[in-house]
């Protein structure tokens, strides 16, 4: 299958507007949806997960609380890796934010994630995780944002080192990120915390410029994480041709793909 062009886009470009459900479904986190029957499906069960946006929270949170039989989990995007050894909350973030979303999740018995943002200049995540002191700090850091915030886990969406590093530095980091993601997973999962990770896709096995996002090795990933959500979107990109954001047999071929290199229950 052709990959598209890959995109030279900073990570902030990949944030959503409102909720996106990743591969399997789309929620609208942003819209205020609301039904008067209850909700009913047939066939397989479906995995839908979302993030929560800090700037359109409160109407989040009203389609939240109307549809939560749906979620497998919430994803309160909140959080900012500035650098190895820092880890902010965006200071748009409403003061109630988390702690109305831990309310909500809670009542509801839906696991409340917390989804952190590499927004480090570009190199910074990829040294991180090529020094072991670093790598571990880091880990650190982001055990006790999950622990100290009453979070169920973490999302990482880590798109720097894809997107801003150069590729000719992908060889080196790919080991290098599957290194940090078995520190931070044994971490999390000792504590009974989930790991979760959002990356773009990947087309095939190889490590060509057909291959995709192959820095980040989806296989290798796949016995390390809870989930793995596939950024199935962007085929079309800002300061690209005109054409679909995610044209279904553009998202077929990929999720074909991705399954012949992680288990399915894992995307």
């Amino acid at each position: 299958m052709a990959a598209p062009d890959l995109p030279r886009r900073r990570a902030s470009a990949a944030v959503i507007v409102g909720g996106i459900v990743f591969i399997t479904a789309v929620i609208v986190g942003g819209l205020a949806w609301t039904r008067s029957d209850p909700w009913e499906r047939t066939g397989p069960p479906i995995t839908v997960a979302a993030w929560a946006p800090y700037w359109q929270s409160d109407t989040a949170l009203q389609s939240f609380r109307s549809n939560s039989e749906l979620f497998s989990d919430v994803s309160v995007v909140a959080f900012s890796a500035v650098s190895g050894d820092s880890i902010t909350t965006y200071p748009q973030v409403p003061a109630s934010m988390i702690s109305d979303y831990r309310a909500a999740a809670t009542d509801r018995d839906v696991p409340l994630i917390a989804t952190i943002f590499d927004d480090s200049p570009s190199g910074t995540m990829a040294a991180t995780f090529a020094d072991t002191t670093a790598r571990a700090a880091h880990v650190e850091l982001i055990v006790r944002l999950v622990v100290d915030g009453g979070f169920d886990g973490v999302d990482l969406d880590y798109e720097k080192f894809a997107y801003s590093d150069d590729r000719s530095t992908w060889a080196t980091t790919r080991p290098n990120w599957i290194a940090f993601l078995t520190d931070l997973s044994a971490a999390l999962h000792t504590l009974g915390k989930e790991l979760i990770v959002s990356v773009p896709p990947v087309y095939d096995g190889g490590q060509t410029s057909e291959s995709g996002y192959w820095v980040y090795d989806h296989a290798a990933m796949a016995p390390l994480v809870d989930r793995i959500r596939i950024m199935a979107y962007d085929y079309s990109f800002q300061g690209g041709d005109p054409g679909p954001i995610a044209p279904i047999d553009w998202v077929q071929g990929l999720v074909d793909a991705l399954t012949e290199l992680v288990d399915p229950a894992k995307l």
